[in-house]
């Protein structure tokens, strides 16, 4: 099954108009719930262009999925759930990790479905310097992403008939830098804190075959954003 959420993307994030308030590491420091969250994606290429959006609170989320290729009509997918878990714990040594669990009851006439899955990451995290005039320090924060892993289960019952299980796993481990958000703190108090990173970049590759070289290129953008509120 495709992963619903994204915790690292390892894309060019650049600062967004929401306004900066300072923070600290010891406002940062705690174990934090994930109140609200806010994650959008869009890649283009020759071959048209894919959105992604999630949206959800403590409990429930929604995913949209739209695609429209080149020339075409565009064709879109909705799923909502559960959020079982959806949390962050952020240490003074500058490590950090992260868990999101979530339930999908997709059931129709003829049969029971339902998907479960966990996921989880974990890296460093520090205070970006005042390096230009829009930002002074301790107004934005880089969280790099070193390991990350999912789980999802499936269980397909057909009615009268027997239940059937699939499970998938997958893991992945990062160089420091290599996949990094930084965020603009937009608010930061003892027991709240909200983060929003907006994102741009574009892909370029070429491939030369019998003296012929063919080029490609894909452009993508989106922002995630959250509020977090102390455990």
């Amino acid at each position: 099954m495709k992963k619903l959420f994204v915790y690292g993307l390892s894309i060019a994030m650049i600062a967004g108009a929401a306004s900066c308030k300072k923070s600290s590491k010891g406002k940062m420091a705690n174990a934090w719930n994930v109140s609200s969250f806010s994650e959008t994606s869009t890649d283009t290429d020759a071959g048209g262009t894919t959105t992604n959006t999630t949206t959800g609170d403590a409990t429930t989320f929604t995913s949209t999925s739209t695609s429209t290729p080149t020339g075409g009509t565009a064709t879109t997918s909705t799923q909502s759930g559960t959020i079982t878990e959806n949390t962050y714990t952020i240490e003074k040594d500058g490590t950090w990790s992260s868990t999101r669990g979530y339930s999908m009851d997709m059931s129709d006439t003829g049969y029971t479905l339902i998907y479960t899955g966990t996921e989880t990451a974990s890296g460093t995290w520090d205070f970006l310097g005042g390096v230009d005039a829009d930002f002074k320090k301790n107004e934005r924060v880089v969280f790099n992403t070193l390991s990350s892993s999912s789980t999802s289960t499936s269980v397909f019952t057909p009615t009268g008939g027997t239940a059937s299980t699939d499970t998938d796993t997958d893991s992945q481990t990062f160089a420091n830098g290599e996949n990094a958000v930084v965020y603009v703190v937009v608010e930061s108090k003892k027991k709240e804190l909200q983060l929003k990173a907006d994102m741009a970049g574009t892909n370029s590759s070429s491939n030369t075959s019998g003296g012929t070289t063919t080029t490609s290129s894909s452009s993508y953008s989106g922002m995630t954003e959250m509020t977090l509120i102390q455990e």
